[in-house]
């Protein structure tokens, strides 16, 4: 790895549209790490800038809704023709599974990762490392990574969880110690929308949001199995174990429990049921709060309450943090009884 930070024209940046610009978007040349921005990364067959301009579209739609006029929207897009990445994420399953020692290692000399690391390389790696090799000061550092807040969908979620392993690997090269890694990685805010990547230690400050009837959603461990089995149990929730929120069904058709509906607040509101309203609007705040946060110049990660607090007094939708956390505990209770009745050895 190098500190070249050469962009591969995968990123696109929102822009007024024009005659020049018919689409409301332009090729990046580099994203400022001074400035605050918002990255997505977006599902397994974002292979254009058409693909990359949808989730980018959808973004500014969202601010302008706030009134948020002053914040990059970037949208990143595969160097791959094969969309099928099921071989990857199975993979990035097993090392967070068995903790591997050198799974950092072992996850950023595959080749399979190249496109990836493409990508690490214009939005992160500039972050930590200076073009000429230096590295950044702790607190500068710290900055420039809470600069940037990444949304990610579906597949992008494994995207960034791949990110983790090369920054890790980086800011070790270039002389950060082990608490000043642990801070950095901290300090970038990472917003997924239906993962698919493990959900558990993560290093980055990542904050996810799901349905449970979603079919894609497996995250190959009891937990998942058992919300999986229980679904129709699950109320809108709040889970410590994982920093995510989840719920029932989202939407009132099932083919679009994956998908991003309703994320913009006077958009397809009518799509989504009562849980799922509570849960866009969960996942809509931590957007807008968190940008607000950093465009104040605040240095103190947010919390999850804080982050899906009502953006706006306006809202329809207001979601109360510690009914999400109650129903969530209560559901782990229920959980962990019925998991100790079917393994009484593993309850000894």
């Amino acid at each position: 790895m190098t500190a070249n930070h050469a962009f591969d024209n995968q990123i696109v940046k929102r822009v007024a549209k024009d005659q020049t610009n018919p689409y409301g978007i332009v090729d990046a040349k580099n994203i400022p790490v001074d400035k605050p921005c918002l990255v997505v990364i977006g599902g397994e067959r974002t292979i254009t800038r058409k693909d990359a301009n949808y989730y980018a579209s959808m973004m500014n739609q969202l601010l302008g809704a706030y009134g948020i006029d002053d914040v990059g929207i970037y949208s990143a897009y595969y160097d791959y023709t094969n969309t099928n990445r099921n071989t990857e994420r199975s993979h990035l399953f097993r090392i967070a599974q068995a903790r591997i020692k050198d799974q950092h290692k072992d996850i950023t000399s595959a080749h399979d990762y190249d496109y990836i690391y493409d990508l690490y390389k214009s939005i992160v790696l500039p972050r930590i490392v200076k073009p000429n090799g230096e590295r950044f000061s702790t607190d500068k550092a710290i900055k420039n990574m809470q600069n940037a807040i990444l949304f990610t969908h579906c597949h992008g979620a494994m995207v960034v969880r791949t990110f983790q392993s090369f920054a890790v690997m980086d800011l070790e090269k270039y002389g950060y110690d082990k608490l000043e890694i642990n801070q950095i990685m901290k300090s970038l805010l990472v917003i997924q929308h239906a993962p698919v990547a493990p959900l558990h230690h993560s290093l980055f400050n990542t904050i996810s949001f799901m349905s449970a009837s979603d079919t894609r959603m497996n995250f190959h461990n009891k937990m998942s199995e058992y919300i999986i089995e229980h679904s129709e149990d699950l109320p809108p929730s709040y889970f410590t174990a994982g920093n995510f929120f989840v719920a029932y069904y989202l939407t009132y058709q099932m083919i679009e429990e994956h998908n991003i509906i309703g994320i913009v607040p006077n958009k397809e509101q009518d799509m989504l049921t009562p849980d799922g309203a509570i849960i866009m609007a969960a996942e809509r705040n931590t957007i807008i709060n968190a940008i607000n946060s950093v465009r104040n110049g605040n240095l103190a990660p947010l919390t999850p309450k804080e982050l899906i607090k009502p953006a706006n007094k306006t809202d329809a939708v207001k979601p109360d943090f510690e009914e999400l956390k109650r129903n969530g505990d209560f559901f782990m209770y229920i959980m962990r009884n019925d998991l100790r009745v079917q393994n009484p050895q593993q309850s000894r």
